[in-house]
């Protein structure tokens, strides 16, 4: 009997602790799994925010080395227009020897100075300074603390620069309008609006006073590119990686397929201009740009249409054109009336555009064909096309532009 005691107390000690240990098991596993699901969490929620605060600070290093190129070009202008004007200054005696083209972009220097002001756009600075979670995802403060000083900055040099003196035309835009209406057919006459705005004392001294101007605009363009080499290195941000998070934020859309593309395509409809695209089945395009023309000796619109002709092709995501460089030229009038006492005069501007007209197209005669190769994407409707390309000025200056067609309904 006391062996049978002691074999039922064994079965039921080993059966609590098989209970037990099930139990314990079970715990230790719904604790595991919670540990793994909150843990992987975790993890990836941080690695997400450090991956965000990157983005952010590349988006604030753009947006400082956009201010940079802006201060650079801005010096390059003034540059330009300062060695013009030294230039037509020390050949006041000659002016009529001296190519209109020239003295048209010194009058536009005296005149228009004012209007070349450094625009702000503070949308990258306000989704910076506005978000907490943005700050919360860096987790620098040196690098917080040094965007911070450096918007301060730009506003305040930004707004010297647009509304300094030194910075302001000398010329009156209302001087060479009310030169310009005290002669025939709205003339101006370049060499001697020039040779009497030379002889103005404040003239002399906004011309003088260029290469301060350029310095200054260096001396801030050197401090912003600091600060952004600054932030770069308080971040980790290679070169490498900040051209690509700028290509990457640029590129939008699908790639375009050739099927897509056939049809009339339109990048401006509006009262001043219109441009379209054809692009057929057989590999051939025609693009027109229409201008419509007012003038006061007029009522209505004269229609001066120009017409280019040539092939198209797609390889991988670029959209290739090859024009003819001789483009076709018609003047529609139709849509013109006048008084019988502006006959004279209207037929004069009708004959000059003609004239112009014939001229350009002689100077392309002759030369190769137009070569453009543009970025292309198409939207999600299918129904709107982005290209771009790239344009090289006289300095070698790359610089982007962009049309966008709209398919026509």
């Amino acid at each position: 009997m006391n062996e049978k005691k002691n074999c039922s107390t064994y079965y039921k000690k080993a059966q609590r602790k098989s209970m037990l240990r099930e139990l314990l098991m079970t715990f230790l596993g719904a604790t595991l799994s919670i540990v793994l699901t909150f843990g992987t969490s975790y993890l990836l929620e941080k690695q997400q925010q450090k991956k965000d605060g990157r983005q952010t600070a590349m988006m604030v290093i753009h947006d400082i080395d956009n201010s940079v190129a802006a201060l650079r070009e801005m010096t390059t202008r003034d540059e330009k227009a300062f060695i013009l004007s030294q230039y037509v200054m020390n050949h006041i005696e000659t002016l009529d020897n001296i190519g209109e083209d020239t003295l048209v972009s010194v009058l536009n220097y005296l005149t228009s100075a004012g209007d070349d002001q450094l625009s702000l756009d503070d949308s990258s600075e306000r989704i910076f300074l506005s978000s907490q979670d943005a700050w919360k995802n860096i987790n620098n403060a040196t690098f917080i603390d040094v965007v911070q000083k450096f918007y301060y900055e730009r506003h305040a040099t930004y707004n010297y620069i647009n509304n300094d003196m030194m910075w302001r035309s000398p010329l009156d835009e209302e001087e060479v309008l009310k030169h310009a209406l005290e002669r025939e057919y709205l003339s101006i006459d370049y060499a001697n609006l020039l040779k009497e705005a030379f002889k103005r004392e404040n003239v002399r001294l906004f011309i003088a006073a260029s290469p301060n101007r350029q310095r200054q605009l260096n001396d801030v363009a050197d401090r912003f590119q600091s600060i952004s080499d600054q932030c770069k290195f308080i971040m980790g941000i290679t070169d490498e990686e900040l051209k690509e998070y700028v290509e990457n934020r640029e590129r939008t859309g699908e790639p375009l397929k050739k099927h897509e593309l056939y049809g009339k395509w339109i990048v401006q409809s509006t009262s001043e201009t219109y441009i379209e695209f054809k692009f057929k089945e057989n590999d051939s395009v025609v693009i027109q740009q229409i201008e419509h023309m007012s003038d006061s000796h007029y009522s209505g619109r004269a229609n001066l249409c120009y017409t280019y002709r040539g092939t198209w092709q797609l390889q991988g995501d670029s959209l290739i054109t090859i024009l003819n460089p001789v483009f076709e030229f018609v003047l529609d009038t139709t849509g013109i009336s006048y008084l019988p006492e502006m006959n004279e005069s209207v037929a004069y501007i009708i004959d000059q555009w003609k004239k112009t007209h014939k001229e350009y197209q002689a100077q392309r005669a002759g030369r190769e064909p137009i070569r453009r190769a543009y970025a292309a994407f198409v939207d999600a409707s299918g129904k709107k096309i982005e290209l771009t390309w790239i344009t090289t000025d006289e300095d070698g200056k790359e610089e982007k532009e962009k049309y966008y067609l709209s398919q026509e309904k």
